[in-house]
């Protein structure tokens, strides 16, 4: 059951995800676009303006420091090897 419509769906849609005790899908954090809970850490996917940081499963406007974008937009850990 999609709470935010009351419509029952066999997968949750985008923005929400299911709560595995009530059966129910919850919303997302705001930052994620599709989630595995509804925490800031919990992000599977981002919205279009927002880079997937692969280390910790958050959202961001840009790579943080020892992180590049990939092809995917996706923020992945430098080598240890480079600086930045």
């Amino acid at each position: 059951l999609n709470q935010q419509s009351g419509t029952c769906h066999s997968i949750c849609p985008d923005g929400t995800y299911k709560d595995a005790g009530a059966e129910i899908c919850l919303p997302c954090h705001d930052t994620c676009m599709t989630c595995s809970g509804g925490l800031l850490n919990d992000c599977k996917t981002c919205h279009p303006e927002l880079h997937l940081v692969l280390a910790t499963n958050t959202c961001l406007s840009q790579c943080p420091n020892g992180t590049f974008e990939n092809e995917f937009v996706e923020c992945e850990v430098c080598h240890s090897d480079c600086a930045t």
